[in-house]
């Protein structure tokens, strides 16, 4: 049962938590590997067209930024847990196991798996968001 009896509070509490410690990543995105240069370009201009400034960081700005999508994942670390890990409720997977993992590979996907970002993030905590998507791999 994704969302077992009396949990759903919880539940929904940890999607909007995760998603929070998501958002340092957005501005990597526009350098990622999954949009084409026109798609690129499209988005960008309609982007700008509302008033909303995009670029992809670069030097100390990428490395002070990069830092956030590690401490926001550091953060979701945390609540996960130590010992005989299996999933966020224990052995079974729950929904928030879907929102962690759907959070990690739509990230992966927009990075794109060979990237720098990808593997640096991957191998951060012991390798722990790699292991959470092989464990969660049966499922999708």
């Amino acid at each position: 049962m994704l969302i077992p009896a009396g949990t759903k509070v919880l539940q929904l509490t940890f999607r909007e938590a995760v998603a929070e410690s998501f958002v340092p990543t957005r501005p990597f995105f526009w350098g990622g590997e999954i949009l084409n240069d026109a798609t690129r370009l499209y988005l960008l201009k309609r982007l700008e067209g509302l008033g909303v400034v995009v670029k992809v960081p670069e030097g100390e700005e990428r490395e002070k930024q990069w830092a956030k999508v590690q401490a926001g994942l550091g953060k979701i670390e945390k609540w996960l847990p130590k010992d005989g890990f299996e999933f966020v409720m224990g052995s079974e997977p729950s929904f928030a196991d879907a929102v962690l993992c759907a959070f990690l590979r739509f990230t992966r996907g927009i990075l794109g798996r060979e990237s720098r970002e990808w593997k640096e993030m991957a191998s951060w905590h012991d390798g722990r968001w790699d292991k959470v998507m092989d464990r969660f791999s049966q499922y999708e």
